[in-house]
């Protein structure tokens, strides 16, 4: 190739190329001066260029592509905690209308605890806090959210299958865990949906009885480990015995740290204590 059809080549290079006119204008006056063998390493050379600046563009557009995911992700991802002390009640009334059923599922997120200490800061005992009790109660039983999409029974739904199974306005673990064992439908749900629908009674009981549902929590939290009953070997058992062996076996059907293991746990002390 000549020196004319080079520098030819490498005009039409730079004029649909992405590089600053100056510098356009800078290539094309050296060009005028160099040889045949020049222009060719020039025209290697700005094609080098050229390919070293496109990657490093797409680069950059990767890195921003990446970001505004990373962004995205963000926006969308479901929260771990939530603070409720420095919400209005409106907002703590509407989470749990139509938002409860994330954090009834998420394990870092207990709204027994979570309300307890809205209600702390307010002040418990005053009329405003009874009011609002009775606000969260009627978003709770009005919630059409689905704790497991295969079994198409609401929030609503299952506090009225657990109301109806149970109308005392004091219930402890026993009594859920019993609706858990004897429903039909409870039944019917897998193993996460169960500890979901767990925290969901409880919840409804401590909006009904709080200190019942708090009492058993100072509970929990003392219990280390279970104190396991001796062994009877007289055939002359009293009812008490009788009853926690049936509890022994019954919590050896629980994992280890279960919410159903601490419920029967739970009712073997109080008989242990006595």
């Amino acid at each position: 190739m000549g020196r004319d059809e080079l520098i030819k080549k490498i005009n039409n290079f730079l004029d649909n190329s992405p590089f600053d006119d100056r510098e356009i204008k800078t290539w094309q006056g050296k060009m005028l001066k160099m040889n045949e063998a020049d222009l060719s390493e020039l025209f290697n050379l700005l094609q080098e260029k050229l390919k070293i600046l496109t990657e490093s563009n797409q680069l950059l557009i990767n890195i921003a592509e990446d970001i505004v995911k990373d962004q995205e992700k963000e926006a969308t991802q479901i929260p771990k905690t939530i603070n409720l002390i420095d919400l209005p009640i409106a907002v703590v009334v509407e989470i749990i209308k139509i938002d409860l059923a994330r954090y009834l599922k998420d394990k870092n997120t207990d709204m027994v605890i979570l309300l307890d200490g809205y209600f702390k800061e307010a002040g418990a005992n005053n009329e405003k806090a009874i009011d609002e009790f009775d606000m969260l109660i009627k978003a709770l039983v009005s919630n059409n959210e689905l704790l497991e999409a295969k079994s198409k029974i609401t929030i609503s739904q299952w506090l009225k299958l657990y109301n109806t199974f149970n109308e005392s306005k004091r219930r402890e673990n026993i009594d859920r865990i019993n609706f858990i064992n004897q429903s039909s439908e409870a039944k019917k749900l897998s193993k996460e949906a169960v500890g979901y629908l767990l925290n969901l009674l409880r919840l409804d009981d401590y909006l009904l009885d709080p200190e019942s549902v708090l009492a058993t929590l100072n509970r929990e939290e003392k219990m280390a480990t279970i104190v396991t009953p001796p062994k009877v070997v007289s055939k002359n058992l009293s009812k008490r015995e009788k009853q926690i062996i049936d509890l022994r076996k019954m919590a050896n059907n629980y994992p280890a740290g279960s919410l159903e293991r601490k419920a029967v746990e739970e009712e073997m002390e109080k008989l242990n204590n006595q």
